[in-house]
Order: structure tokens, then sequence, then C-alpha cells
């Protein structure tokens, strides 16, 4: 069973998969004349369709031309008749119930994706294990069992595009919740495989009631851009139009209100900041570290103790905010959230200083 493999080569695995399938279908003539006649597309056009990323110019391109003919032809009586021969082509179930080793469950493994990458909140992780079989005579068979594993979506729905039943890039793992939310939803929304949410949608936390700030009741978290529009038309065009899906995935997946849910998160945060910042977490290091840090310290001016002692509290940071320690370009379930709050607060201490 493939494990974390490169884009390439899940892409041909893929392909190769689909392309078996395809030829296995018995029926040539019905096969050709779906392919011509209804999608009005060649068999050389398939590979584009299962394999290439939903950004790619050509597969754009593709599928714009095919959604229009097949709007196109919804008066025709004979409609629902070719969907399900578009159905029984690019059969979803054939991908998940595939035993020749490559499969939904494969792809999870091959992806290592393991935070659902709509809400940032929930582990999707693949959990499996090994079981030994034993045939008749000598021989045996390894089956693997899942235990637990993500939910597909379909960032194109199924029954609205259900050529895209079986691309690749099409595969969203995701976690219950978001999967059942974006349901057959049709929405121009972040697509996680090629962007996210980055600078342009930050989490910051304001206050109902200063005198009152330590009450959770009074925090509010949002969602909003934090950095200025580009100046050229064309790249501010594009953070425009990135802006836009940014807005409508965080009011489809209900974002803001799930994740001011997250108060006690917060809360922590905000704790963990106040008793340790920066002259708190030297003087920790002064405390606890002072052997390990005595030849780097030996000699030095208190100026530049001082130095020392803060390139050592930055790095020791995250441990004492509570964040993952050894996480760096990994995802963890809320790891923006608390990077952008922090974030928040340092530019608050920045400011008070000015």
């Amino acid at each position: 069973m493939p494990q974390q493999l490169g884009k390439e080569s899940i892409e041909e695995i893929h392909w190769n998969w689909f392309l078996t399938k395809f030829n296995g279908i018995r029926n040539k003539k019905r096969k050709d004349n779906i392919l011509k006649y209804v999608l009005g597309i060649k068999e050389s056009d398939l590979e584009t369709l299962v394999k290439k990323p939903l950004n790619d110019p050509n597969f754009i391109q593709l599928n714009t031309a095919i959604s229009a003919r097949l709007k196109a032809h919804e008066t025709h009586p004979s409609h629902k008749r070719w969907l399900k021969s578009i159905e029984k082509i690019f059969k979803y179930d054939d991908f998940t119930e595939d035993k020749s080793g490559w499969n939904s469950y494969a792809y999870f493994k091959a992806m290592g994706i393991n935070v659902c990458p709509y809400c940032n909140r929930t582990y999707v992780f693949v959990v499996d294990k090994t079981e030994k079989i034993i045939k008749k005579g000598k021989e045996t068979e390894v089956i693997t069992e899942k235990i637990t594993a993500p939910q597909i979506d379909h960032f194109f729905p199924q029954d609205k595009f259900p050529y895209l039943a079986c691309s690749l890039y099409n595969f969203i793992p995701s976690c219950s919740v978001c999967n059942h939310t974006k349901s057959n939803k049709v929405e121009d929304i972040i697509n996680p495989y090629f962007e996210g949410f980055e600078k342009d949608g930050s989490f910051r936390a304001s206050f109902n009631d200063h005198e009152q700030i330590d009450s959770l009741k009074n925090v509010n978290i949002n969602i909003r851009k934090t950095t200025p529009f580009s100046l050229d038309p064309i790249k501010n065009n594009e953070e425009k139009n990135k802006c836009i899906r940014i807005k409508n995935s965080i009011e489809l997946f209900h974002l803001k209100e799930i994740y001011n849910e997250h108060k006690i998160e917060l809360n922590d945060l905000f704790d963990r900041y106040r008793n340790y910042c920066k002259p708190k977490r030297k003087d920790i290091l002064r405390l606890f570290h002072e052997d390990e840090l005595k030849n780097d310290i030996e000699g030095l001016t208190e100026k530049q103790i001082d130095a020392v002692l803060s390139l050592y509290a930055k790095k020791m940071k995250n441990m004492f905010l509570g964040l993952p320690l050894g996480a760096e370009g990994k995802e963890y379930p809320l790891r923006k959230f608390k990077e952008d709050i922090i974030e928040q607060l340092d530019q608050t201490v920045k400011n008070m200083k000015k």
C-alpha cells in the first residue's frame, strides 16, 4: 500500500488505475458514444480529467466545455439516461471498493493529510491494523483493516459533475462535519490543494468590554483581511477574487461561529502569553538553563548576555505557549488560529512599547 508518495507518483498510479478500469468496460460502442456525443471529448482527454490539478489550464478549459455542454442538454429526453451512463464510466464506488491495492484508503495514506483542510480543527489521519489470514495449505494472505480514515468531499459535487467523480484532485480528505456541511454545494471557495487563507484571512480576537477582559463572554473571534491590497491592478484583482473565495469559505463552513466555540483554547493562550511573556522566559532560562548557557554567555557583557537569552527564549516560545514542539511545516488542529492570535498579541505588545 503506497505511503506518502510524491505528487507525480500519485498521479500516475491513479491514472493507471482508472485506465485499467475504463478499458475493462465491455460496451465499447456505448462508452465511445458517451465520450464523443454526450461529453464532447476524446479518449485522450480522460487523462486530463482524471489526474490533472483543478487549476490546470487544460483541465479548466475541458471542465468548462463539458459543463456547458451538459447544461445545454438538460432538456433533452435522454439526459437522465446519459447521466447514468456517465456515472457508470466514472463510478466513484469503484475507487472506494477496489481491492487491487489502489483505492480511497491507499490514497489517504499516500497523501499524508492529517488535518481537515477545510476547517483546520479535526485530525483526519488514517489508522489501520494488519491481520494475517491463514488460507489452505501454507499460503497466507495479509488483509489490512481500516480503523479510521477521513471522508472524501468532492470539490465539484458528483451529482452535478459526474464525469469528475474519479478525478484525483477533486478528492478533498475532510472531517465529517465539513463534508456534510459542503454536501453538493457549488461555491467559489478556497480549494485547499492550491491555496490557503495565508495572511489574506487572519484570526483576530476582540473584546466587547475591556474592563472585563478576562471574561470569555466578552471575547469575539473574527477572521478578516490583515494585509493591504496590491497597487498593481492585475495583482489587486487576483487578491480581491481570493478574498471573495475566503469570504465564501468562512460563510459556507460557518468558521466564525465554530471558532467562537474555541474560547477555552483562546483563554489558555492568553494565560500562557501573560504568564510567560518575554522577560519571564528569560528569567526562567537563567534559573534552569544556567549550566547549558554557561559556555555561551561566559565573558559576555550584560547586554550581550541579554541578547543570547532572547535567542533561547524565542526558541522556547512555542513550548511556553503550548504549541506542539517540532511541528514546523506540519499541520495540527487549530494551528492557524493559534499562530494568528499569537501574532496579534506580539503586535499589541510591540505597539505598547512605541
